[in-house]
Order: C-alpha cells, then structure tokens, then sequence
C-alpha cells in the first residue's frame, strides 16, 4: 500500500517524479528531432508515455529494489515516533516554505534578482527557440548543439502558459528531485528512521544559507536557487540514478530497479553530456549479468527484453548526437573541447592548480580517500574491528564514489574559469552529486553511532522529548534566517525584461533592451557583449542571433541575417559603463550599420 509509512510515501513520490520528468524529457526529444514539438503531439505521446512509464515503473520490479523496500517497516518504533515525526514535519515543512515557494513565486521572490549570464545568453533561448519553431536542429543558436533536456522542460512549460509563468515551478521540481533522491539514498543505505534522515537532509540541504565558510555543502542551496541553470537538475538525476543502481551497503544483495535506471540514464543523456562519466559506469554490473545470461543461455528471452527495453528508452534522447554529425559532421566543435583545458584532470601537471588549491577540495579528496580504504579494510575482514562503531561503505559504494569523483574532475571548468594562468577556482557546482554522495556515506558511516544514540534516547522520555525540541529548534533557526524568501516584490519581474535592475536609458527608455522590446518586432535582431534573451520582444517575436555559432563551425550552418544589431559598452560584473570598442565607429562598420538608440551603457543600430 502506498500509505504503508511516510518514508513509502517519499519514496513513491521520488519515483512519480522521475517519471514525470522523464516523459517529459523524452517527448521533448522525439517531437524536437521530428521538428513537430507542439502542445497537442506533446500532451497526447507525453500522457502516453507518462502511463506506460508509471506502469512499468511499478508492476515491472526488475531488479527486486521495490521488493526489498516495499518489506521495510517504519523503523521508529516506541517513543521514537515523537522524533521520527518531528523531523518529517519539520523537513516537509521548512523545505517546502523556504525552497519549494519562493521558487515557485520566482519572478516574484527574492531569489535570483538578476538573471545568470548563462541563463539569459543561451539557456532560455534554446527554450525559447525550441517552443518557437517545435525543432532543435537549428544550430546557429548560442550552444545550440548541446542537449535541450533542461530547456524543453521550460519549453513545456511555454506551451502551458506561452509566457515564462511556469519557469520557477520547473526549478523548484529539480530542488525537490534533489533533495528526495538525496534522502531516498540514506534511506536505502542505512536502517535509520526516515524522518530523522529526512531532517539530516534537510540541515545539509540548507547548511549553505548559514555558512558558508568550511562548510563542503554550501553549494546545494545556492545551486537550487540559480534559476537558468542545469547543473543541480544533472546532479540530481545522477543521485537519481544511483537511488535505483545495483549499489548497496555491506551486506545487502545486490538490487536495482531496471525501469528506473533506464528513466535517469535517459534523462542524463539529453540534459548534460558530462553526466554520462558517472552514469554510464552504473550499467557495469547489469550488462556482465546479462552478457553471462546470454554465454550460458540461461533466461536468454528475459535477457533480450531487458535489453531491448533499455534501448527504448535511453536511445532516443540520444538523438541529438545524431542531428549533431548530420548537421556539422561532429559530436561538439572545436570551441567546445577547448573548455576541456580547464577542467582539473587537464591541470594536473599545472604549477598554478596546486599552489591554490582550496582547502575544501583537499577535504573532500581527503574524505573520499578515507572512505575507499575503509570498504577496503571492510572487504578484506575489517568489519569485525570497525563494524561495532562505524557503518563501513561496501565496495560498490567506494567504486560509486571514485566513479563521481572522476566526473568531476574531468569536468570542464572545473578548475580554471577563462584562463589557467590564475588561481585555482573550483568549479562546485559542477560537484554537487558528489558532495551529496559524501554525505550519505557520511551519514552510513556514523549510522551505529546514531542509531546507539537514538536506542538510548528511546528508552528515556526525557532525552526523547528533548531531542524533539532539538530538532525543532534547528528546523525553526533555519526558517527564521531564511523567512525573508517568502516576501513577495511584484517589482522583481524586472528580470524578465531587462539585464539592469535601475534605469539606464535616455529619452524615456530603461535601457537598450527597453527600446528594443518596444520599438523593434518580428525582425532579426544581432547581439553582442549582452544577452539575446533580453532582445525577443514582446511576445517572443524577434529572431536573435550571433552569427558565431557553432563556436568554430559557423560557416556550416545557416545564419539568420540581422536587420538590427543591439550592443552593449558595459562590465556586466560591476555593471559599469565602458568604452565602447573602435569597430563601432569604424567606416566598415558605418556604412552598414545606422545609429538609432544610444545611451552611456547601450547601443541600438539599423541595417541601411
């Protein structure tokens, strides 16, 4: 039953997400590479989906995963039910008020006033683009040839509503995805009570918003609140993943969920390629089983079909790499790999990377160490010494946790940011699957301690009452430093229409956005040192462009050709006026380009 305990119920609900956004994403993919993405075909082959995916999700137990947890009983029993509910109301409670609503509320919350640069250069076109012309195969769009799995989910929601009402709720989905498979993973790793592990999360989860300093999961909650970027959504289907792999705690056997590994690889597959790296490796296990199934020819029928079903689903969100070599003959171009030179496994023999190496980063190489050696001694008859005081990791765990580390260290832009001629600058927020990853272990490790401690408190009302108090406590401190998140500030839509948050402009205009959205319709719009989001007009209606894309392959696709060109003389990080480069008054330049909108920060040009 679905009601059997609240950690059945969380469970439920992590597994009705996944597939939810699976159908989502893999209509997406299939409509987008048939170029009809439309409301109706979406909404008729996604319903569809969506109900043969819940279907197979729940009556097709390859693999034993539900079997196994399905047989679990609350584990809070006596006394310990104060504390376990405790921290299931406190943890829903908190989350949903401090993370879920003003995500939701977004553009009307504090959060994410101004806009990411990554969000208003490429991430909302690629949206927009998607639900404007029902194809992704235009490729002259600023990183057009990456995977749309995050933009179609806000291209779904532009269908909805044809406006960006729905963008928030779609980042507060990923929040709520991240911090269920986060709990889903403690939850299947150790015997703790689920409201106490719900509780756990939910300080981790929040643990940034306090401090910052020292603190290895700081970059959650500053990730959930980024609207515009995919980075926590990959790190979450990752978690995702690892919730329904074929990876448990020292002496469990081994149980996976087929339907749900394949929805998360399928869903990695079309929203990040990095994801792949920690992903991937989890099918390890399941296709030695099934290659020996196959050599002996034993089940070789069940065997098939499990394959043949795998493919089904991860295969057409994977289309992208075929529009790819169709259209420029490659997986990425060359402007692509060059990010590769700033990830931390490209500088490992550069001077710079360990003379600033954070302390942080050594932290968590030190505790990924430690925990490795660990399963280590735990395999080769540790377990006895250690068992009685600490939950040692298994060996697919520690293999999980190289596996994550490896992604990210291979990472792009995980070590330098423009050059690495400079100190080092962690990318975190490419790490958060890992830092997650590390808690839950973590959290294993210590689970005899905990659960001695808890065994104690059960038995003494007193302690139990003040652990309730405990809890509450901290969950009421993290609401308070954050109840600002619930305001509401109507004015903050501003980021809808404009990269400035104070008027900039001459003659009555914001800035050049502004004279852009209100002047300038159904046209082909260029540029430059700003972001195109900002340049679609009312209703979506201009075309932008760059006219460099793909990045080293832009003569291979077809360019639109721009009617305005829009640029900016402004340092976008202190938000300062500059001066503008020489080509603008360059005679070249001049000659085909007419001035009709300048201020200090912006200018607006005519085709002559």
């Amino acid at each position: 039953m679905l009601f059997r305990s609240p950690s059945w119920v969380m469970f439920h609900l992590l597994t009705g997400l996944v597939c939810f956004l699976f159908a989502v994403i893999y209509t997406a993919q299939i409509t987008a590479f048939l170029g009809v993405f439309r409301l109706l075909p979406v909404i008729l082959i996604g319903g569809l989906v969506l109900a043969v995916g819940v279907w197979l999700f729940f009556r097709w137990d390859e693999g034993g995963l539900l079997t196994e947890l399905g047989d679990r009983a609350e584990r809070a029993t006596g006394q310990l039910r104060w504390l376990n509910w405790a921290g299931w109301v406190v943890s829903v409670g908190v989350f949903f008020l401090i993370v879920l609503l003003p995500l939701i509320r977004w553009p009307y919350s504090p959060i994410s006033d101004v806009l990411h640069w990554d969000a208003g250069a490429y991430h909302f076109p690629k949206a927009i683009e998607l639900f404007k012309s029902g194809t992704y195969w235009d490729l002259s769009i600023p990183f057009g040839e990456y995977p749309n799995g995050f933009e179609s989910l806000l291209a779904f929601g532009l269908l909805l509503t044809n406006n960006e009402a729905l963008f928030g709720s779609v980042h507060a989905l990923i929040a709520l995805l991240t911090f269920l498979s986060i709990w889903a993973l403690g939850w299947r790793y150790t015997r703790l009570p689920g409201g106490v592990l719900a509780w756990m999360t939910l300080v981790m989860f929040l643990s940034g918003s306090v401090l910052i300093a020292n603190n290895p999961w700081w970059i959650v909650v500053n990730q959930a609140f980024v609207i515009g970027k995919n980075d926590l959504f990959t790190a979450a289907v990752v978690l995702a993943a690892l919730v329904f792999a074929p990876i448990g705690s020292r002496g469990q056997r081994m149980v996976y969920h087929l339907p749900g590994l394949a929805f998360c690889t399928s869903l990695i597959l079309a929203i990040k390629p990095v994801g792949v790296y920690a992903v991937l490796p989890l099918w390890l296990p399941l296709l030695f089983r099934w290659g020996k199934l196959v050599w002996q020819r034993t089940n070789v029928r069940q065997t098939l079909l499990n394959v043949l079903f795998s493919a089904l689903v991860t295969v057409p969100a994977a289309l992208w790499i075929v529009r790819n070599l169709v259209v420029i003959h490659t997986l990425f171009p060359p402007g692509v790999w060059e990010y590769n030179e700033w990830s931390i496994l490209n500088n490992l023999n550069n001077p710079y990377f360990y003379n600033y190496l954070p302390k942080l980063f050594l932290f968590v190489l030190g505790v990924t160490g430690g925990l490795v050696v660990l399963a280590i001694a735990g395999w080769l008859g540790g377990k006895a010494f250690w068992g009685r005081w600490l939950g040692l990791p298994s060996i697919a765990q520690a293999l999980a946790l190289l596996v994550l580390f490896f992604s990210f260290v291979i990472t792009p832009q995980t070590a330098f940011y423009g050059s690495n001629q400079q100190p080092t600058q962690i990318g975190w927020r490419f790490g958060v699957a890992l830092l997650s990853y590390l808690f839950v272990l973590l959290i294993g490790l210590a689970e005899p301690l905990i659960q001695r401690a808890l065994d104690w408190m059960n038995h003494r009302g007193w302690l139990m009452l003040a652990g309730v108090v405990v809890m509450v406590a901290i969950g009421g401190g993290l609401f308070w430093q954050n109840r600002d998140l619930l305001k509401i500030y109507p004015g903050n839509d501003i980021v809808l229409r404009d990269q400035f948050r104070e008027p900039v402009g001459v003659d009555g205009y914001f800035s050049a956005y502004d004279f852009v959205r209100r002047n300038i319709h159904n046209s082909v719009v260029q540029i430059e040192n700003g972001l195109m989001y900002y340049v679609y007009g009312e209703n979506f209606s201009n075309q932008p462009t760059k006219l460099h894309y793909p990045l080293g392959l832009e003569t291979m696709v077809a360019q639109r050709d721009p009617q305005y060109y829009v640029t900016f003389c402004t340092n976008f990080w202190t938000y300062q006026a500059e001066e503008c480069p020489a080509y603008l008054e360059s005679s070249s330049f001049t000659e085909r380009w007419e001035l009709i909108y300048r201020d200090d920060y912006g200018r607006v040009y005519q085709r002559r």
